[in-house]
């Protein structure tokens, strides 16, 4: 049974209790060192966007215009999960006025800039973004669990007055006009359960939710979530990582609603860096998208570690080849390498010279001391004094490391 704080008759303060939500471990914590561990509460939301929701103010200067919150604790007033937005996810500035009294604190938000006419924005408040002075989350639900998201999460919608004063166009049903949204950064789990390692077989999730045409959380449209739509990339290659399977969890009474769970159909490399790439074009059931602007939404990188989770299976090797000395030998040239390099890695495309024709060269392979030494020399017998030699990212030592990046040097 959704819990309903703030039950504010026709106000529309939304705010969602559900069963508990895995967090992710890029959120902020619920556990505080601190004395004090009573959580924190919205005790109170006012002003013209509770009196008449339909008729907001435009102008900063127009108490209309103006939202009061009250905390029943001293609040971090660099909280940043207190926000205005567009339907189009787009944040409006607003700028916070704090009051602290008798232990407890007030809040006046007050527009930067004219808002627009006859338009609908949403109040929001992120639980796990918003804490009292000692750490401590809100608990808007009143389960005593801090920093939900979303049971504790607060949405609150308005629309501004008309050009002529009169009453906006309230959108009491104005269909799905509101965009999902990431709710999440990347995060990780080990057999359905979050952990703050990335292992090499770790599962990458992220959460998407959305509101509907009513305000209330809901999920996005599964159709719009697949393998073209979210992946997994190798950072340095772009190697896209095959996928057992893409799934999201819509049931907004589940513990992990919204999340969009990736399963690698292999372990992830070690000590390699990926990101987790998720599409403008992932939608809600009425076609409001992720991002209607840009063609990626989101890019969350991390770097696996050299193990799996029960270090069963780790890589003895896990550091990248680099260049440590470049020598000119008048019409030739040398770079050694960190360690031993794969040979079958060392061409002329990956390592050259930029001068006229540098395609017309010679590599000769030498290893020394546990070192890989190339030597360059131009076809044309000249001198490489006056033009820059590269090293590509595509060199690979013995383990399959990558080197990632180009290097380079000025003779």
């Amino acid at each position: 049974m959704k819990k309903i704080i703030l039950a504010l008759v026709s106000l529309m303060v939304i705010t969602i209790g559900c069963a508990k939500k895995d967090l992710s471990p890029v959120s902020p914590s619920t556990s505080v060192s601190t004395t004090d561990r009573n959580p924190l509460h919205v005790t109170d939301i006012s002003g013209t966007i509770i009196d008449k929701p339909d008729s907001v103010g435009v102008d900063p200067s127009d108490e209309a215009s103006w939202i009061y919150i009250h905390f029943d604790d001293v609040v971090n007033t660099a909280s940043a999960g207190i926000l205005v937005k567009k339907t189009n996810g787009d944040t409006v500035s607003f700028s916070k006025e704090w009051s602290v009294s008798g232990g407890e604190t007030d809040l006046i938000l007050k527009p930067s800039s004219n808002l627009d006419y006859n338009t609908t924005y949403i109040l929001w408040l992120i639980a796990s973004e918003v804490s009292d002075q000692n750490g401590n989350l809100l608990d808007n639900d009143g389960d005593g669990k801090t920093g939900e998201n979303p049971d504790d999460n607060i949405w609150k919608a308005f629309t501004t007055f008309k050009v002529d004063g009169s009453r906006g166009n309230w959108p009491s049903n104005p269909g799905d006009i509101v965009h999902p949204w990431r709710n999440s950064g990347v995060y990780f789990l080990i057999g359905g359960t979050t952990t703050s390692y990335i292992w090499t077989d770790v599962d990458v999730a992220v959460d998407i939710m959305d509101l509907d045409s009513n305000y209330a959380l809901t999920g996005v449209d599964p159709n719009t979530i697949n393998s073209n739509t979210v992946m997994i990339i190798e950072k340095n290659s772009g190697y896209k990582v095959p996928l057992e399977s893409i799934t999201y969890e819509g049931d907004t009474s589940a513990s992990d609603f919204g999340r969009v769970l990736l399963k690698p159909q292999n372990d992830l490399k070690p000590a390699t860096t990926y990101f987790l790439r998720l599409l403008g074009s992932i939608a809600d059931k009425a076609g409001n998208k992720l991002d209607e602007n840009n063609y990626i939404a989101y890019e969350g990188y991390f770097t696996t570690l050299a193990c799996n989770h029960d270090s069963t299976v780790c890589a003895e090797d896990v550091t990248p080849p680099s260049v440590v000395a470049w020598h000119n030998l008048g019409s030739s040239f040398e770079v050694e390498f960190s360690e031993r390099i794969d040979r079958n890695t060392i061409t002329l495309s990956t390592i050259y010279l930029s001068y006229p024709g540098y395609g017309e060269g010679v590599l000769t392979v030498r290893d020394e001391d546990g070192h890989t030494i190339v030597k360059f020399t131009r076809g044309d017998g000249n001198s490489v004094s006056g033009y820059t030699a590269y090293v590509t990212g595509e060199i690979k030592d013995l383990a399959g490391n990558r080197k990632g990046g180009t290097s380079s040097h000025n003779f």
